[in-house]
Order: C-alpha cells, then sequence, then structure tokens
C-alpha cells in the first residue's frame, strides 16, 4: 500500500511541475509579446517626434551627458553650414564654436530655460538666438541629464 501512495505523490509532483513548466512558458510567452508591443510603440512615438522636430525650421540639437549629439534636424546643419549628419560627435567637435561651448556650460548648470543671442561670424554676420534647457534625470542632479537647444535665425529682423 505505500507504494501506490508513493506513486500517487509522485504523479502529482510531476503533474504540479509540468503544470508550473507550461505556465511559465505561457507567461514567459506573453511577456515577450508584451514586451514586443512596447517597443513597437516606442518606436512609432519617436519616429513621430523625429518627423515634428525636422518640420521645423528653428534648429535642434539634443545633448548627452557627456555632451554628444543625441539628434539634429536640417535645420540646425543648414544654420551652421554642415553638410553632414554629426550625430555621436560632440559639440565640440561638431560646431567648434566657442561661444555655444560657454553657454552649452551655462545651460548645464542651471535648471532653468537659459535664451542667449549670439553673432555668427563669416562673410554675412548671422545672428541666433538660443533657447536651452536640461532634460532627463532630476534637475538637482547636475551634470549628469542631456541638454535640449533650439537655434532661431535673427539675421533678417536685425
Amino acid at each position: 500500500m505505500g507504494w501506490i501512495v508513493a506513486w500517487v505523490l509522485l504523479g502529482v509532483l510531476i503533474a504540479g511541475a509540468l503544470w508550473a513548466w507550461y505556465r511559465e512558458r505561457d507567461l514567459r510567452a506573453r511577456l515577450l509579446s508584451i514586451q514586443d508591443k512596447i517597443s513597437a510603440v516606442e518606436t512609432t512615438r519617436r519616429h513621430e517626434l523625429e518627423e515634428i522636430l525636422e518640420s521645423m525650421q528653428d534648429g535642434v540639437l539634443l545633448l548627452d551627458s557627456e555632451e554628444r549629439i543625441l539628434f539634429h534636424n536640417r535645420s540646425f546643419l543648414a544654420l551652421f553650414g554642415l553638410r553632414v549628419p554629426c550625430m555621436g560627435s560632440t559639440v565640440v567637435e561638431s560646431l567648434r564654436n566657442p561661444e555655444i561651448l560657454e553657454l552649452v556650460e551655462s545651460i548645464r548648470d542651471r535648471d532653468t530655460v537659459s535664451r542667449y543671442e549670439i553673432e555668427l561670424p563669416g562673410l554675412e554676420a548671422r545672428y541666433l538666438e538660443i533657447n536651452g534647457a536640461r532634460f532627463g534625470l532630476e534637475s538637482n542632479t547636475s551634470g549628469d541629464s542631456g541638454m535640449i537647444l533650439v537655434f532661431r535665425d535673427l539675421t533678417h529682423i536685425r
């Protein structure tokens, strides 16, 4: 009689283990499906945001915490006469403008939107309004957040 009870208990244990394994497999498949859907939504939202930023007449520049360019739009390239995309490079490498580098450092140290006006030297002087702010981490963690800068050409007004 003891053998029958042992075999029944063993059968119950095996059935429970198989049920748990199938349930875990099902839950993992559902989780992967949900992650795929979230990824697709995030990709769609990112593309929509990029389309909006690309359609702007103002130049847009997004920097990471190391001042590497995460994104820029075509208007930004046109304002600075850049012919090739410069994502991944630093502001120093791409713009080589000390005044803008100072602005980036100033924005990094502030918790509010900052507004500046500068003159770009060249054959025909151009005047830019630059609005910049940090984004990302909590505002009290200096230096660890990214930045957004929006460049508006004021030359026609001057």
